[in-house]
């Protein structure tokens, strides 16, 4: 596919809040149906507000608003009570959709180590007057405090928009509030693209949010405004008569191409080239738009992506439903894009019939239909369109209204290409141009039938039982998904929380239907109990590793292979001859325990003590590095006596024991490779089991141990289960 990995950025992670949509899923079921959300006010809605407006003439009852904005899950980001009601919900809702895109993209919000930005544009911080209300106005003693004044600039400032995500999460990378009125979002998006194609960023998350207080409000249609006297928004229409204000938010994720790439991780479109500029003077007052700058802004933007204008496929428009400024956006980008394309050959549209116009997340919801189309390879339509206005009827116009959902097929074998257009007040212009993602590198097919360790943890039990839900229905509507790449993650792309639970399957459909069974013994409430304590390994003095076991292992992991291997070099030496003798059955058995615990360190387990009798503790002064292998075997040639072992009276109180291969262990042990278990299910899924009690146990597991075929890919799965409660000022 023609794409220069080195130059283009990948969207990796997606997340929003829309008018009728709670999520982006949600968003694409509802732009794909057609669906409009610009939905008139309920009865109870109309009497909260003041009688002589809704008896208005002008008055039009109609909102395009965010379920939920009253409700946070403060405590999740560390909150008070109080905090959070004083918090604006444009802040609290962008901070979780951050998370949430985060999660999307399969990364850890928590746990990067790679310098990660944030860019983002808020609107007016309309909740702060609700706070002035409430403490008794701004003359108040009260109000004066510093105390208060800084609660309030804190939780209401736009400044605090992205430091405030990058503070709570620990993220390393630039934090900066971007302000172009409408053009935020988009303006956003292409600083973070500078940001990580200068290597100043290795992530960037990028996006805008506007949330009036109060939402159903209705307005007072007013001849010299932009707004729509019906409630209606319609794009490029001959009928169009203003625009309707809706409410959302948009965050994307964001890493360089070749890195995301390289890295295995989902990507539902690439961004290759982006460009801003101003209008100026050039216009007919500060609030008007200019058509010169938005046709070089688009030029610019495709020259920087090195495309030309004739490959763009589709152009999703800011298209707010004022024809003056319709007639100037679909001028300018005619200008650029009419002569590469025959007349009413290149399809435009846009979100505003859907949803209102969302200000400063308009560009950020604009680019994520787009990225969903180039995805899912559709065309989706643009409603309440009926007629096209003078400029988009005109006989040299490029552009036809999209008005129907389509496939979107490739034109002469070249990939799918779009443009996305933002514009705001003040004159700032934004455009971006996108491309299909490319096909991922190819990898080896997966062994049939290999267990696969599946990790979900919440703070609270709640959650957890929440968190186990989501995935378990996902999983059923997902068949299809690869295990290894569900495992990988949420084995490495989700933060690690106290409550736990885990499973060990090897397909789809038995992940499913074991998360659908209360299982204690694979449940932890207390993870971060023993966060603080070691692990010991604790071995038993015969008969708990057959011959068959080892062989599994052995030819499943490669640290097991390789200590195997380090055993029978040690064989081979001392016996003189190129082919290891076989083994008796109590070498058999150090073999077996000397290799668990070097597969342990493989999985970053590196027990504190290993202790054991008999051949167990053979194996325990190996691991511990105070006899070697050669020593050991000479040990059970010659049938000792065995090394003294005195250290089974060090066991602290909050050590994490592990019993290797008892059919029950003591209390609060850690039972494994328990012989009922290894004739079940084998040895592999003996020593997931093994992996997965050490992590509800809070013991911190390297991964990348458990996938001996090469790590799977990271990919869309159900994010955390936000357990909100109603924060807000009355």
């Amino acid at each position: 596919m023609s794409i220069d990995l080195d130059s283009a950025v990948a969207i990796v992670g997606l997340s929003g809040r829309f008018p009728g949509s709670g999520s982006v899923g949600a968003l694409w079921d509802n732009l794909a149906a057609g669906a409009r959300s610009i939905r008139p006010l309920t009865e109870q809605e109309r009497r909260s507000l003041a009688p002589e407006a809704v008896a208005d003439p002008a008055f039009v009852p109609v909102t395009a608003d965010v379920a939920g904005v009253e409700e946070f899950d403060a405590e999740f980001f560390g909150f008070t009570a109080e905090e959070a009601a004083a918090m604006d919900p444009q802040n609290r809702l962008f901070l979780e959709c951050v998370w949430e895109a985060m999660e999307d993209a399969g990364h850890d919000p928590q746990g990067s180590s790679m310098p990660v930005g944030v860019f983002a544009g808020c609107g007016f911080p309309s909740y702060l007057a609700r706070l002035d209300g409430q403490r008794g106005g701004a003359g108040t003693p009260e109000l004066r405090r510093e105390s208060e004044r800084m609660l309030y600039a804190v939780g209401n400032d736009r400044d605090s928009l992205c430091s405030m995500v990058s503070y709570k999460l620990d993220l390393r990378g630039p934090s900066i509030a971007v302000q172009t009125f409408s053009s935020s979002a988009l303006t956003s998006l292409h600083l973070a693209c500078q940001s990580l194609l200068g290597y100043e960023t290795d992530m960037a998350l990028a996006g805008g949010v506007a949330i009036h207080t109060p939402q159903a409000t209705g307005y007072r249609y007013d001849e010299a405004g932009t707004q729509s006297p019906d409630g209606s928004c319609r794009s490029f229409d001959a009928n169009s008569r203003g625009t309707v204000i809706g409410n959302g938010l948009g965050v994307v994720a964001l890493k360089r191409l070749a890195d995301a790439h390289a890295d295995g991780d989902h990507i539902y479109a690439a961004i290759q080239g982006t460009a801003v500029n101003c209008d100026g003077g050039a216009r007919a007052g500060y609030a008007a738009p200019g058509r010169g700058g938005k046709a070089r802004v688009a030029a610019e933007a495709l020259a920087n992506a090195g495309v030309a204008a004739g490959e763009i496929d589709y152009i999703e428009a800011l298209g707010l439903g004022v024809t003056v400024i319709d007639t100037i956006e679909l001028s300018a980008l005619a200008q650029v894009y009419a002569p590469a394309h025959a007349p009413r050959s290149c399809p435009i549209g846009a979100l505003k019939p859907n949803m209102g116009h969302l200000e400063h997340a308009s560009g950020i919801a604009s680019l994520i239909k787009t990225a969903l189309m180039l995805h899912h390879r559709t065309l989706l339509p643009t409603i309440e369109h009926t007629e096209p206005n003078a400029a988009l009827a005109a006989p040299d116009s490029p552009f036809r209204i999209q008005t129907t959902a389509a496939p979107w097929e490739r034109r002469f074998g070249s990939p799918r290409r779009a443009a996305v257009n933002s514009f705001g007040i003040g004159g700032t212009n934004a455009h971006a141009i996108l491309q299909e993602a490319p096909e991922p590198p190819g990898r080896p097919r997966p062994h049939a039938g290999a267990p696969h360790l599946l990790p979900v943890s919440a703070r609270t039990p709640e959650a957890l039982s929440a968190a186990v839900a989501r995935l378990r229905a996902h999983l059923e509507h997902r068949p299809d998904l690869d295990l290894r790449d569900v495992a990988h993650t949420l084995q490495t792309g989700r933060t690690p929380f106290a409550h736990r639970r885990f499973v060990v399957c090897r397909g789809i459909p038995e992940a499913a239907a074991a998360l659908g069974v209360h299982d204690p013994g694979r449940t932890s409430a207390e993870a971060g109990a023993n966060a603080e304590g070691e692990v010991v390994l604790r071995f038993p003095a015969h008969g708990a590793a057959p011959t068959e076991l080892t062989a599994e292992l052995r030819a499943a992991q490669p640290a097991y292979a390789a200590a195997a291997e380090e055993c029978a070099a040690a064989l081979r030496a001392w016996t003189g001859r190129d082919d290891a003798p076989a083994a008796g059955p109590e070498a058999a058995e150090f073999v077996a325990h000397y290799a668990l615990g070097r597969t342990l360190a493989a999985f970053g387990v590196t027990p504190r003590l290993v202790t054991g009798p008999g051949v167990g503790r053979l194996a325990a002064a190996c691991l511990a590095g105070t006899l070697t292998v050669s020593d050991a075997l000479e040990w059970l040639r010659v049938g000792g006596p065995w090394p003294a072992d005195d250290r089974c009276e060090a066991v602290k109180p909050d050590d994490i024991v592990v019993e290797v291969g008892t059919a029950a262990s003591a209390p609060g042990a850690i039972p494994a490779f328990s012989p009922d278990l290894c004739r079940a299910e084998g040895a592999r899924v003996a020593l997931y089991e093994l992996a997965g009690r050490l992590w509800l146990a809070g013991v911190r597991i390297d991964w990348a141990g458990l996938h001996p075929e090469g790590p799977g890919r990271r990919i869309p799965l159900p994010t955390s289960p936000f357990q909100r409660r109603r924060h807000w000022i009355d």
